[in-house]
């Protein structure tokens, strides 16, 4: 969330602060190295430069919808569609003040979130990223105090994720789309960085 030798994090946006010449090499690297670069803790400065200089897909690992709730870690629309036009996959979080900006979150507004990404992105690009909060309890988030839970009722841990694809589908997704959201996408896209084929029936890259 701070200041690395090779960017920004998060809450340091203010500084507006691109990538160090040792980040731009890193990135580099990890491309030639079928490494995968994920963006979710970068500043929004630092995002669009990795997406300026990014030749393979890029994954968002935790990161929600900005037009939805503002918090630091939040994508915004333009960089939400620049991220899927380059094959890559947003997961969306499971942590309350990303994903409702008052009271306490739910799995629905984490649909809510996969929802939008869908809108702007593609069903191709979204996933589940959930950072469960209670399995560590708060003890080592590194950032400034979260104003409220950060435990969403209904997916709180790993065992609530059946629930997740009841809902996808009482959402009217259908269950080729519910289980490219699952981790289809994201299966896809690690497959495709470390160079293995494509499964029998692959998720759609595209909308």
């Amino acid at each position: 969330l701070g200041r690395t030798p090779l960017a920004d994090g998060s809450a340091e946006e203010g500084a507006r602060g691109r990538l160090t010449a040792s980040g731009i090499r890193a990135v580099e690297l990890m491309e030639s190295l079928g490494i995968l670069v994920d963006i979710s803790h970068l500043s929004l400065h630092g995002l669009r430069h990795v997406l300026e200089i990014a030749t393979r897909p890029l994954v968002a690992s935790h990161s929600g919808a900005h037009a939805l709730c503002g918090y630091h870690r939040n994508i915004p629309d333009a960089e939400l569609k620049t991220i899927a036009a380059g094959g890559g996959v947003i997961g969306v979080p499971a942590v309350g003040p990303m994903l409702v900006e008052q009271g306490r979150a739910t799995v629905e507004h984490v649909l809510d979130h996969v929802e939008h990404v869908v809108s702007v992105a593609g069903i191709g690009h979204v996933g589940l990223g959930p950072d469960f909060f209670e399995e560590v309890g708060g003890v080592l988030y590194p950032g400034p105090p979260m104003p409220w839970s950060g435990i969403v009722d209904g997916l709180a841990t790993p065992i609530d994720l059946p629930g997740v694809w009841e809902a996808l589908l009482n959402r009217g997704f259908s269950e080729a789309d519910a289980a490219a959201v699952m981790g289809g996408n994201f299966i896809r896209v690690f497959r495709q960085g470390l160079g293995v084929p494509p499964a029998a029936a692959p998720i759609p890259a595209t909308s």
